[in-house]
């Protein structure tokens, strides 16, 4: 279980327990060392956009040629610009709807919900780590680690 693989650490002779958030991210560390202040770099395990925001990282996941999102979960949800008063909004969706079934991403119609909420209370595991989103505090108070 996550909560066992790190004994106390020392550092500069103290000795301190790790915090819930450096156990996942120790978990989940890909390179580099946990040393405060030093770059890592680290698994997402899963990630949402929402279509405020979602079009653009679309667009710049295209641009650097991935082909598949290497998540075990990645979900677009359209819950933020839902009224239609003109052709835009309309025109990201759709590009929403296209993007994500060429890479691999869950798209969560407009209706469906708030992601913030939505993606709680379908998809929240306790111990993963999450990028691509806000509300860090309601994603800590159930264990789960949040960058975004």
């Amino acid at each position: 279980m996550i909560y066992d693989i790190m004994l106390p650490v020392y550092e500069k002779g103290r000795e301190f327990m790790p915090t819930i958030t450096e156990k996942i991210i120790s978990a989940h560390l890909i390179e580099g060392e946990m040393k405060r202040g030093e770059p890592i770099a680290i698994h997402i395990d899963q990630t949402l956009t929402q279509d405020a925001t979602g079009t653009m990282a679309y667009l710049q996941l295209e641009a650097m040629g991935v082909e598949q999102v290497k998540t075990e979960l990645s979900i677009s949800y359209v819950d933020h610009n839902t009224l239609q008063s003109g052709f835009e909004n309309a025109d990201d969706h759709k590009y929403l709807q296209t993007v994500t079934m060429k890479h691999g991403i869950r798209f969560s119609r407009p209706g469906n919900g708030i992601c913030h909420q939505v993606h709680l209370e379908r998809f929240a595991i306790p111990g993963k780590r999450y990028g691509s989103f806000s509300y860090r505090c309601r994603w800590f108070g159930c264990s789960l680690c949040h960058g975004g």
